[in-house]
This record gives C-alpha cells, sequence and structure tokens, in this order.
C-alpha cells in the first residue's frame, strides 16, 4: 500500500465538517505523492474529499476556500466518468460553491442546474430513495 493510500483511508474518516488543518494538509501532501496520476481512482477521490474540506474549512479566507473548492470539483467533472459516483458528488459539490456565492454569474447556475437535472433523472427509479441526497 502506497503512503497516499494510506493518507486517503485515514482521511476517508474524517467527516468534512471534523476536517483540522492537519487533515487539508494530509490531503494536499497525497495529492502531491501522486500528481502524476491525474484521473485515477485514487486521485479523483482525494479531489473529491479536497473540495469538501475546502468548503468546510474554517482556517484561511471562505471565499478563497469557496473558489480552490469550485475550481476542484470543476476539475473533476473534466476527468471523471460522467455516470460515476465521484462526477455526481462533484456535482453537488461544484452546486454547493454557487450557492455558497451569492454574486455568481448566471452561466454557471445553469450550468449547475442542468448536471444536477442529469443526476436525478439517472437515480430516480434507480432504487431506494435514500441513495441520492442533494
Amino acid at each position: 500500500m502506497t503512503k497516499a493510500q494510506v493518507i486517503a483511508m485515514r482521511l476517508r474518516q474524517v467527516p468534512p465538517h471534523e476536517a483540522t488543518a492537519e487533515d487539508f494538509a494530509a490531503c494536499e501532501q497525497a495529492l502531491a505523492l501522486i500528481s502524476h496520476e491525474r484521473g485515477s481512482e485514487l486521485w479523483c477521490d482525494l479531489q473529491l474529499r479536497r473540495g469538501h474540506f475546502l468548503l468546510e474549512r474554517r482556517e484561511g479566507n471562505h471565499a478563497e476556500n469557496v473558489a480552490q473548492a469550485r475550481a476542484t470539483y470543476t476539475d473533476l467533472l473534466t476527468v471523471s466518468q460522467r455516470e460515476s459516483a465521484i462526477w455526481d458528488a462533484a456535482v453537488i459539490g461544484y452546486a454547493n460553491c454557487l450557492a455558497m456565492n451569492p454574486g455568481v454569474e448566471p452561466d454557471p447556475l445553469v450550468y449547475a442546474s442542468e448536471m444536477i437535472e442529469e443526476v436525478v433523472m439517472r437515480h430516480r427509479g434507480a432504487g431506494p430513495s435514500d441513495t441520492l441526497a442533494i
């Protein structure tokens, strides 16, 4: 097991709202260790966790954290499989970033709305209603 995998396994146990500065730094460290693996399952998992941690982060400038989270989710949307759990979570994270920014321009809101509709339509009738939480 690689060091990045060990870090990721530990970070999966940390709820984003409980993440410390050390948890965020560990996530950044793990991403640096696998920077050459862009798009891999581990990279996507860590990027998603990074976005969640940034949205909940108490340290630093809130607007900058949200902007970094939005960029992280945008990157994930470009590299992850469109019908994957990672893509679905990135859609919701992206929409949450927009919701935290009252001055957001209309185009991203339309984009997020279309993606959310796609997620909902794919999950509608796919099983128990608790499989989709937005």
